[in-house]
């Protein structure tokens, strides 16, 4: 029972992550390690299951979805590089239901960006999302240890935080 009240408060204080659907502007969507498995090398992978949902649900709610790749970015020759868009096409129709229109670039139009390596920042800070949510659910659970008056704290998935 005090986990449960524990894991409920530790999951308020965490942002939701996903935008507003309807939001005026794009999404962006990384091709490859992202929507597509990238171990075959030069090859468009298998979809990876989760992104395609997703980006079929922005899709379904009316977002404008934007596949952003290094794969058509300079230098390359106009030929390939038509070659490249038709293949991410193609991959598109069979895995999305639609071509989606392909960059390699963003724009100040772009609202979210889904890619495997990027890291997120709080606006005008330098702050790494990540490491301010470490430290804002460090504190939580401190707060909450002592509230309860317990010495640890398991998590769901097993790991287990002491004062």
């Amino acid at each position: 029972m005090v986990a449960e009240a524990v894991a409920v408060q530790v999951a308020a204080c965490l942002p939701d992550s996903a935008p507003m659907s309807g939001a005026s502007g794009w999404t962006g969507c990384d091709l490859d390690g992202t929507l597509a498995d990238s171990r075959n090398a030069g090859e468009i992978g298998e979809p990876i299951p989760a992104m395609v949902e997703r980006i079929k649900k922005h899709l379904e709610d009316g977002d404008e979805v934007r596949i952003v790749t290094a794969r058509v970015a300079p230098p390359i020759e106009h030929t390939k590089e038509m070659q490249v868009r038709s293949e991410i096409g193609d991959w598109c129709r069979r895995h999305l239901g639609q071509v989606l229109p392909i960059t390699c670039r963003k724009d100040y139009g772009m609202i979210l960006l889904y890619d495997d390596r990027a890291v997120q920042v709080m606006t005008n800070t330098g702050i790494v999302v990540d490491q301010a949510l470490i430290g804002l659910l460090y504190e939580r659970v401190q707060s909450l240890l002592d509230h309860f008056g317990l010495d640890e704290f398991t998590f769901p998935d097993g790991e287990v935080w002491e004062r």
